[in-house]
């Protein structure tokens, strides 16, 4: 069967690969491809073969070649082939350098707009490309010096568009410029395609699919055959073959259309070079492995050893060295990959396949077709032959087979050990009638002997039983718990039971004797709490003990007793209790509870091991408590020791102590001494704190979490009357406005200290010790207090009493004006008043990030001379990049969400200074509910500190 269809797979590989493309043989000549009238573009992709215009050491642009006379005379060369592998004038081209390659197809005119493409795989190493004068697409740097060049991979699919509105659309003209300073192809190495876009993209996207579907079959077997590596370690081929797999992947998404670039864009050019080469490569000492696990009696060791250690060579030369220098030797790695895979093929499999070894054969057919393939591509790709591309199923071809093999050779394992269980388990049926058959015969002549056997059994089980359980008491004997655990534990497994427990006499109080749960098997974490103590008098246990009588129980209620596990529970058959006589005084019971029903030889067994139990029970308790004893006289006398030494060190401490006194006095004098002229510096810098909040224009104060006032400047004490700042600081606003103003104020502020949000009130109406009406412009923000370890409130306010005034007589001159523009101008007025008087750093952003708005704080903050020149402009034009990359981040998120950045800590460097800004960001919204700007609200931590600092100080 799998010869079958190992050929059946040969014979329609062989039908694909010799379907010739009907457009190979089309190929330019001396740079111009002549299609004719025929729409051979409308059904298929050409290959752009043949001659083209070559420009050594030149990189013209299609407007160069408007003039032919700006331009050198061309050469010409094929089209796909490196230009290091072609001879100009009789020699051979170097791999590096930069040169211009032309094209001009004469094709069908269009009758309408249409739309094409160019299918351009990987070209080194890097290249632009222009179709009829225009510019279509750029991979990597083309430059003419290495250090400008910069290599890049991209497998791209480059549409363009025909319109015979725009002119004729006879010609098509491909101009690429090609530089190459990092590897040692350089050109078009590789075909390039022209055709119909969409029949381009469907081609990409046929190549897509069977690379994922290759991909995911090789994933799906090397997983398998890992996994059952892992499960039966001793067949390392499963491994091998696995790892094989995993190699043949990456080969897969590093080489042709580099899947990779799909996942990692930004992948480094010399690593995915890396990786194409080593999976190429690094191939051949794999599969010698795999091969030499299977055929080791054809694959001499010398020669096995070789390949690998070339191998070996090769991959660190590859992942060591840059690609243009270990791309010197890729003669020698290709030769090195021919003649280790055609010794493989044909010196091992070849030679395993006429000696008729298993599996020789279809492993011989997998590889030879995995190598036919690869030769049918490389010769394809260099147009000696006109075929199909056809290595990936070959490559699909030999994975399969491969697994089919081993599957198929686990499953004759598997197969081979059943038919041999099954004969055994015939020849045993054959061997067990026959043995009953003689013993039925034996039985019947000799019936009393077997009784007497199974006498002499019962009494050998007994006795076997007793050296048990006298062994194990030969054991542990400085550890009681030890001991007895292991006792009942022997005795549990002898007996085939599944439950059991040992209480032992516990008479330290004379007037409360309990018997004591000492050990347990299987018992339940409930039973043991419940029976952890049991009084002499009390139950079965009890009765056991006081009668020195051993019971036996065979009818236990459900309720009673139950033998529970993971998956169950059942009520025991039989209960028995024996008690433990040393000296003819009992002083323990063991209780076993069995599925089984116990028997009278067991009785018998119980009652001959139970004083040997007692016995050694008894001696090792009184030994653990003898031992118990002289350990507390000898913990008592040593602590008395301690306690001796620890009085003559105090008695020391005590008089150093004394003589030290004095001379701490001394320095407690002096202390003081520093700590009234610390407290005098303190004040000073109170006083000047207060001075400097006196400077500030508007009103500031900071209110604890009760509503005490904890700082505030003298702008605040004139709306209290009578009263001064030191007067204010430690009262709240209820002793000194009516409840019911203050009460509303109050309600408010709690609000924001609980929530921990800021609050901007537009209108706050305050009435001054003069009776006069004020209105502010409020700024209440949560504020940490250090010394109360809470949140408490900072606020600001600006009297804009007066810009109401003008507001109110701006109406009454205005009455035509709508509510929205009357809003709009006292918004403008306030907060140009505010942006220019504010010490918070505030400004306004569009949400493409440009600045609108900022206040005179901001200028200053920042070093910037004139307002002119911030607005209009963005972070990355005035900041260092990390900071505009961190300002765009925020406001980004908050467009996105919709939600605002509050008291966020970031660092700014200003020239040489660096400052920490608590920031806050608020997404601005129009009527619509849509985000249309960030306003953005900082304070600079130093200021912050100032103030923290000024309400410590007051607070000490």
């Amino acid at each position: 069967m799998l010869r079958k269809t190992v050929l059946s797979f040969i014979f329609t590989v062989l039908a694909y690969s010799l379907q010739a493309n009907p457009n190979s043989n089309l190929s330019a000549n001396k740079g111009v491809l002549n299609l004719g009238i025929s729409n051979m573009l409308d059904n298929t992709n050409l290959k752009l073969q043949g001659e083209w215009e070559f420009y050594w050491y030149q990189l013209y642009e299609p407007n160069d070649f408007i003039d032919s006379k700006k331009i050198e005379k061309p050469l010409y060369i094929n089209v796909p082939k490196s230009w290091s592998s072609q001879k100009v004038n009789g020699n051979k081209l170097p791999s590096t350098g930069y040169a211009t390659y032309r094209l001009v197809v004469h094709k069908k005119p269009d009758t309408q707009k249409s739309i094409y493409g160019l299918k351009v795989s990987t070209v080194f190493s890097n290249y632009k490309l222009w179709v009829n004068g225009k510019q279509v697409a750029s991979v990597g740097s083309v430059a003419k010096t290495k250090e400008q060049s910069n290599p890049d991979f991209s497998y791209q699919d480059i549409p363009f568009v025909l319109d015979p509105a725009d002119g004729s659309t006879e010609n098509i003209e491909i101009v690429i410029q090609v530089s190459n300073f990092s590897h040692q192809r350089g050109g078009l190495h590789l075909p390039i395609y022209l055709g119909v876009y969409s029949n381009i993209i469907a081609a990409t996207r046929w190549m897509d699919i069977l690379n994922i579907l290759i991909i995911g079959i090789i994933l799906v077997i090397g997983i398998n055959h890992l996994v059952l590596y892992f499960f039966r370690k001793q067949d390392l081929s499963n491994l091998y073959f696995g790892v094989v797999c995993l190699v043949m992947i990456l080969r897969n998404i590093s080489a042709g259309d580099r899947i990779i670039t799909y996942i990692f864009p930004n992948i480094n050019w010399e690593f995915l070079v890396k990786l194409d080469n080593f999976s190429g490569f690094g191939t051949i000492p794999l599969f010698a492995l795999y091969f030499y696990m299977l055929f080791k009696d054809d694959f001499p060791r010398v020669i096995k050893n070789t390949i690998i250690y070339i191998g070996i060579a090769i991959t660190l030369l590859v992942l060591v060295t840059p690609a243009i220098f270990y791309g010197k030797f890729r003669t020698f790695f290709e030769l090195y990959i021919l003649f280790g895979g055609l010794y493989l093929t044909f010196g091992v499999l070849l030679m395993s396949t006429i000696r008729k070894r298993p599996y020789a054969l279809p492993t011989f057919l997998s590889m030879f077709i995995l190598y036919a393939t690869a030769i049918n591509d490389v010769l394809s790709s260099m147009s000696i032959i006109q075929t199909a591309y056809i290595a990936p199923y070959g490559l699909v071809g030999f994975m399969l087979i491969q697994s089919i093999t081993i599957n198929k050779k686990s499953a004759g394992a598997i197969n081979e050990n059943e038919l041999l269980s099954l004969q055994l388990t015939h020849e045993k049926e054959n061997l067990e009638h026959k043995i009953e058959e003689r013993t039925r015969e034996l039985k019947q002549q000799h019936d009393e002997l077997l009784k007497h056997q199974e006498k002499e059994q019962l009494q050998n089980w007994v006795n076997a039983g007793v050296a048990q359980v006298n062994e194990v008491l030969s054991q542990n004997k400085d550890d009681f718990n030890a001991l007895s655990k292991n006792v009942l534990i022997s005795l549990l497994k002898y007996l085939d039971a599944k439950l059991g427990a040992v209480y032992i006499l516990n008479d330290e109080n004379d007037d409360n004797p309990y018997l004591e749960l000492v050990t347990d098997y299987g018992l339940s974490k409930e039973h043991k709490n419940q029976h952890a103590m049991i009084p002499t008098n009390s139950g079965l246990v009890g009765a056991t003990f006081t009668n020195n009588e051993t019971q036996l129980l065979t009818d236990i209620p459900d309720n009673y007793l139950a033998i529970s596990s993971g998956i169950g529970r059942a009520t025991p058959k039989a209960l028995l209790l024996v008690p433990l006589c040393f000296e003819e005084k009992v002083f323990g019971v063991i209780e076993i509870a069995s599925f089984n029903a116990i028997n009278t030889y067991e009785l018998e067994f119980i009652s001959k091991v139970a004083q040997s139990i007692a016995n050694n029970l008894n001696t090792v308790k009184m030994n653990e408590r003898n031992l118990k004893l002289i350990q507390q006289f000898k913990e008592q006398t040593k602590n008395l020791l301690e306690r001796e030494e620890e009085t003559r060190q105090q008695l020391e401490e005590l008089q150093a102590l004394e003589e030290n006194l004095h001379a701490r006095n001394v320095e407690i004098e002096n202390a003081n001494a520093e700590m009234g002229k610390k407290n005098t510096e303190i004040e000073e810098y109170k006083q000047m704190m207060l001075d400097i909040m006196d400077q500030i224009p508007g009103k500031i104060y900071v209110k604890g979490p009760d509503g005490k006032i904890i700082i505030v400047n003298s702008e605040v004490a004139r709306y209290y009357p009578g009263k001064t700042v030191n007067d204010l600081i430690g009262t709240t606003d209820f002793d000194h406005f009516d409840h019911a103003e203050v009460s509303k104020w109050w309600e408010k502020e709690k609000q924001i200290i609980e929530s921990g949000k800021p609050e901007i009130i537009p209108e706050d109406t305050v009435t001054d010790k003069n009776g006069m009406v004020k209105v502010f412009k409020s700024y209440k923000v949560p504020f940490f207090i250090k010394t109360l370890n809470k949140l408490g409130l900072l606020g600001f306010q600006v009297d804009i009493t007066n810009l109401k005034e003008m507001e109110i007589e701006t109406t009454k001159h205005k009455k035509n004006l709508s509510k929205l523009e009357k809003d709009f101008k006292n918004d403008k007025l306030f907060l140009n008043a505010f942006m220019t008087e504010t010490p918070m750093i505030i400004y306004y952003k569009t949400i493409d990030g440009k600045y609108q708005k900022a206040s005179k704080s901001m200028l200053s903050f920042f070093n910037i001379n004139d307002i002119n020149d911030l607005i209009g402009k963005t972070d990355y034009e005035i900041f260092a990049k990390e900071i505009a990359e961190n300002n765009h981040n925020a406001e980004q998120e908050i467009i996105s969400s919709g939600n605002p950045i509050l008291e966020q800590i970031e660092k700014h460097t200003i020239g040489k200074r660096a400052e920490l800004l608590i920031n806050s960001r608020i997404p601005i919204k129009d009527e619509k509910d849509k985000i249309v700007g960030i306003l953005g609200i900082s304070w600079p931590v130093s200021i912050v500190k100032g103030i923290k600092d000024k309400i410590e100080t007051n607070k000490n």
